[in-house]
């Protein structure tokens, strides 16, 4: 029986319902032709939160997920999103069982029309530089983000590359499922024309020195690959102890060299760029300010080449200097005074971004800063937002900003990257309780010069 009205009105109608799983479900039943726009807002986004525990066959989520793609093949040129993240048992430091990233990849290759894939809590088969090309077999692909990647320490087990008992299917199973080929029937290798956008790697606690090694080849990589040409969006924020270990507590690592990330050739075609700032320092437990302003004045010049960015995310972290906050609010080691951000990071983007001359970005439409502190740590910075607060709604003579699209100012606070592991979830709770307070005491008044003249300024904790 033809429907009253047309498909595409009840389309735009059951589009009210995202999100609303039950009721799309129903909805589903009512009768054939409202079958595919249903299937569409239930399956267009898959976002799966497994914990590992003792028994990684608990993740009775996944296995379920998974049954359904093998008995119902239609279903899976729906998904447009995946989401995988695997978070460590509450009790233990971030390391417990490492699920092979590739093995996570090519399970995606099942879903034909794969839009955006994020993947958290995972260990790469080998080295970091080796990240991108495991997307190659997935051609669809626009947005790849990775969170939480950790490096295989040397120590560690390597990761699984087949774990049915974590709710996926076996490399057999993947092979009866059909996924997606990469040669025809006639052997010959099928070429695609890429399509990824947009590449992310962030991770919410710093890795050790050691592992810096592998980052520039990383960016070299991404020079290399054929996804050089279709990337506007990048985001390289991986946070490295910078300092000597001859505090005991400190970084593992001396990390004095050249800077361990650059900006790519292809970064004139960016317009979202995110780069992490670290805080170098000395053996004696102090930052080291020369090095630390160096280093800082080092990537600002290259980020000049980005000159049509419209999004700039940076990342900056003091806690090598400072260690970790654990669950009762202290710091460990007990600290030889108040810990503070040092104003060094604010005062050079400040610097940067009002140098005399033509502004390096003049399209900029938002401007978001990532601190792994605590915001209690912030309360010496308010002449250093003032600073940039002035440059970013800096007036010429005929009253034409600066910069007269920036409209947008985002302060976010990652929590996980300065707490002490492990950390349960009433610290969590915690911790995000202060947040709420040292917000309201302590950042907003220092960002009201932003308000005053016309920004939207967002605070969050991520």
């Amino acid at each position: 029986m033809p429907t009253p009205l047309p498909i595409e009105t009840i389309e735009h109608i059951l589009s009210f319902l995202d999100g609303d799983v039950h009721t799309i479900a129903a909805c589903s039943l009512v009768c054939r032709a409202l079958l595919p726009a249903c299937r569409t807002l239930l399956w267009h986004d898959i976002t799966i939160h497994n914990k590992l525990k003792g028994d990684p066959r608990g993740n009775e989520e996944l296995w379920a997920l998974s049954e359904v793609f093998a008995f119902n093949p239609t279903i899976r040129p729906f998904v447009r999103s995946f989401t995988l993240h695997y978070d460590p048992s509450s009790g233990k430091r971030r390391t417990g069982i490492m699920l092979s990233l590739g093995y996570v990849v090519g399970y995606c290759k099942i879903f034909p029309n794969l839009r955006s894939l994020t993947l958290g809590g995972l260990a790469p088969n080998s080295c970091f530089s080796s990240l991108l090309g495991l997307i190659d077999d997935i051609p669809t692909l626009e947005e790849y983000h990775l969170r939480d990647i950790r490096p295989v320490y040397p120590s560690d087990t390597p990761p699984i590359d087949e774990p049915p008992s974590y709710g996926l299917p076996s490399a057999e199973q993947l092979r009866v499922m059909g996924a997606s080929p990469t040669r025809n029937d006639a052997g010959e290798d099928i070429t695609v024309q890429p399509h990824l956008r947009a590449f992310s790697i962030v991770n919410s606690e710093s890795i050790v020195a050691w592992v810096v090694s592998e980052l520039p080849e990383l960016i070299s990589s991404l020079e290399r690959s054929r996804y050089s040409s279709t990337l506007r969006s990048l985001e390289l924020r991986i946070g490295v102890h910078c300092g000597s270990s001859a505090q005991g507590w400190g970084p593992d690592v001396s990390f004095h060299s050249k800077p361990h990330l650059r900006v790519p050739s292809f970064a004139p075609q960016l317009s979202h760029f995110g780069i992490v700032f670290n805080h170098f320092v000395r053996a004696d437990g102090y930052i080291d300010a020369p090095t630390t302003r160096e280093y800082m004045q080092y990537v600002f010049s290259n980020l000049a080449q980005c000159s049509v960015l419209r999004s700039l995310c940076l990342q900056t972290s003091c806690s090598t200097a400072w260690g970790w906050v654990d669950h009762d609010g202290l710091h460990r080691p007990p600290q030889r005074e108040k810990p503070k951000l040092p104003p060094i990071f604010l005062n050079e983007l400040s610097h940067f971004l009002g140098a005399i001359g033509s502004p390096p970005f003049p399209a900029l439409e938002q401007l978001s800063l990532v601190f792994l502190v605590p915001l209690a740590w912030l309360w010496d910075s308010g002449s250093a937002f003032s600073r940039l607060a002035d440059v970013c709604l800096e007036t010429d003579e005929s009253g034409r900003r600066r910069y007269p699209r920036l409209t947008h100012l985002g302060i976010h606070v990652m929590l996980a990257g300065y707490l002490k592991p492990p950390y349960y979830p009433w610290v969590l709770k915690q911790e995000q309780a202060r947040f709420v307070q040292d917000r309201d005491d302590i950042l907003l008044p220092m960002l009201a010069p932003f308000v005053q003249g016309g920004m939207a300024v967002e605070v969050t904790a991520v």
